[in-house]
């Protein structure tokens, strides 16, 4: 398996085995290890593989086929492992990723977290960080017709989102 699908698919050890110098400075089909990393289903290895990355310095670009970032990614997979979602999502934050990219739905990252697990408590350290960006979506609707705070509107177990998005906003 090449080194792209490794970080995709693969486990840290076997990742590691393969990973040459520089392989995090490259991109693969337009995205980062980094990228697929985050896209990684164990949350273990995406946690291990993406924080091996980010410590080498490591691109953070790419988009998915249906244009989601990797925040899109790391906040729909965030419910598996919240203590570590938290850590790589201030790393992407402070290596400058797109908060406010939209997918080809034009839904914006948060809206892959509200459906997610984790109670709103749970979930409050990525929301501190979440909302310590410039985000300007949190009212654009997507293609469902819902914008991010009708979403979690919608959910009464998101009511602690709805609450922040509603300060965020008044601020």
């Amino acid at each position: 398996m090449d080194i792209d699908l490794t970080a995709k698919l693969g486990s840290f050890d076997d990742f590691v085995a393969q990973y040459k110098p520089r392989s995090e400075k490259k991109l693969y089909e337009g995205k980062s290890l980094v990228f697929l990393a985050i896209a990684n289903a164990n949350s273990d290895a995406r946690y291990r593989i993406a924080s091996f990355l980010l410590d080498k310095g490591g691109r953070i670009d790419g988009t998915s086929s249906d244009g989601s970032g990797i925040f899109h990614l790391l906040l729909e997979r965030a419910g598996d492992d919240i203590p570590h979602a938290v850590e790589l999502l201030a790393r992407l934050i402070d290596k400058g990723a797109d908060a406010n990219l939209l997918d080809e739905r034009g839904a914006d990252a948060i809206v892959r977290l509200i459906p997610k697990r984790g109670s709103d408590e749970e979930l409050a350290p990525l929301y501190d960080l979440w909302f310590s960006q410039r985000l300007t979506n949190l009212t654009t609707p997507d293609k469902t017709g819902y914008s991010p705070l009708e979403a979690a509107r919608l959910l009464p177990f998101r009511a602690g989102l709805a609450q922040r998005m509603e300060d965020y906003l008044a601020r």
